[in-house]
């Protein structure tokens, strides 16, 4: 299928995932994977480089900006070790953009953001059973991501889907 637009196109590249393509070069692809898990991965040409700002962060070649809330804070990961998963989860709430301002706000997806809480790796080792966590570091080779999902799926197939997305997003960025 295809469809197009005098400044986009829509594409559907496989059953459960479809791109749309700007005429800037903006891609972005979105899929659901095993356990209906949403995929998105967005592709931008290098004419966006010094350019982005926001939960994507911004892309300008340097290890130090890369994380930076709306307040304009900077998250600093010293000897590239990443922020935990609450300082990024809070960085993602950060971009939250207001209710008065929002296209997609609904006061059912306030109450549903309201009530969400996430379970955070750290708490996930501590609280999984023995053989789940023996089981999920076998298939996931250790991998914390895979580890992660596979836990809170409790599907290996959900594990190896991260293990795999994980690894082609590493291929696609040492090509870069």
């Amino acid at each position: 299928m295809y469809f197009s637009q005098n400044s986009f196109s829509l594409l559907k590249i496989e059953e459960k995932r479809i791109a749309i393509v700007y005429s800037c070069g903006l891609q972005v692809s979105v899929g659901m994977g095993e356990g209906a898990i949403l995929q998105a991965v967005v592709l931008l040409p290098q004419t966006f480089l010094h350019k982005t700002l926001g939960l994507l962060g911004s892309w300008s070649s340097r290890k130090d900006d890369g994380i930076t809330q709306s307040n304009g804070l900077v998250l600093s990961f010293p000897e590239n070790v990443l922020p935990n998963e609450e300082n990024l989860y809070n960085f993602g709430l950060s971009w939250v953009v207001p209710a008065p301002e929002s296209l997609l706000v609904s006061k059912q997806s306030v109450e549903i953001r309201k009530a969400f809480k996430p379970t955070f790796t750290s708490a996930l080792l501590t609280t999984a059973a023995p053989t789940a966590l023996r089981d999920a570091n076998e298939t996931c080779s250790g991998l914390i991501q895979c580890v992660h999902d596979y836990l809170m799926s409790n599907s290996s197939a959900v594990g190896r889907q991260t293990a795999k997305a994980f690894n082609d997003f590493k291929q696609m960025v040492t090509l870069y």
